[in-house]
């Protein structure tokens, strides 16, 4: 009960996290970049100034003055920034905002929706809102390049930029895959129909909302 009760603590702490907006010349989850510890599968550790870009959900770093991307996670077990921890796959980077058995785990990703800010503002197409058209190019062009960005100047016009609407999705992380919270592909990703009929069972006596991660966290005791 008392390891229910913290999970439940942490995960609404986790989603205060958030609270600054996100924009078109800053498009990262933090309002700037914070301590952090990488951590290496080798067992080392290194610090850094780090932060979480919502283009691709890589990870960023200070080096000198400018801002630079992780080039590779291949070999990195886990990255905590501030109070936060992520889990890398496939290059992007996962926040844990629940953790269940061993080393099961509910985590987020969020992105910043460009396809509705573009569709909004008409970047790409038959805008009249030049500003927001230039902001969308900046990000297409600056932020794929992830080098040779400087940090001051970029966060100096960080509050210049047009607000990018974010999106949530949340995944399970269980024995080294990810699986979308989502009621069937959590279904088909058990092992039998033994598992899958109690998966049902516990949905239904549970109640649980798919779109609340607080609901989610509950699936964590039998996956």
């Amino acid at each position: 009960m008392k390891k229910s009760f913290l999970n439940l603590l942490f995960l609404s702490l986790s989603l205060f996290v958030y609270a600054q907006e996100c924009t078109t010349t800053w498009p990262y989850l933090y309002s700037d970049f914070s301590e952090g510890k990488v951590y290496y599968k080798s067992g080392n550790v290194e610090s850094k100034f780090l932060n979480i870009s919502i283009i691709e959900n890589r990870l960023h770093f200070i080096e000198g003055e400018d801002i630079v991307e992780l080039k590779s996670a291949n070999n990195i077990a886990k990255v905590e920034i501030i109070k936060d921890c992520y889990l890398p796959y496939m290059g992007k980077f996962y926040q844990v905002i629940s953790q269940g058995k061993e080393d099961g785990c509910l985590a987020l990703i969020i992105t910043g929706d460009f396809k509705s800010l573009s569709e909004s503002s008409g970047a790409y197409g038959s805008s009249s809102n030049t500003t927001s058209s230039m902001d969308l190019s900046s990000i297409d062009v600056r932020y794929r390049m992830y080098s040779n960005i400087n940090h001051m100047s970029l966060r100096n016009n960080k509050d210049e930029g047009k607000t990018i609407p974010l999106l949530k999705k949340y995944f399970f992380i269980t024995d080294g895959n990810i699986i979308p919270a989502k009621a069937k592909d959590v279904e088909n990703s058990l092992p039998d129909a033994q598992k899958k009929k109690e998966f049902k069972t516990f949905v239904k006596a549970n109640k649980i909302k798919w779109n609340n991660p607080t609901d989610l966290a509950k699936l964590l005791a039998i996956l």
